[in-house]
């Protein structure tokens, strides 16, 4: 077997989490968002 070529998940699986992880990324950037808002020092 050859290193790096075999994946030890399925392709569903991988495919859930990516789907998962794309649902969370809006959500996370709006939290950013507000963080970089609220933040005291914002000289850029």
């Amino acid at each position: 077997m050859k290193h790096g070529t075999e994946f030890s998940y399925d392709e569903e699986t991988i495919l859930s989490a990516k789907q998962t992880l794309q649902g969370l990324l809006p959500s996370i950037q709006k939290q950013y968002e507000k963080a970089k808002e609220g933040s005291p020092e914002d000289d850029h």
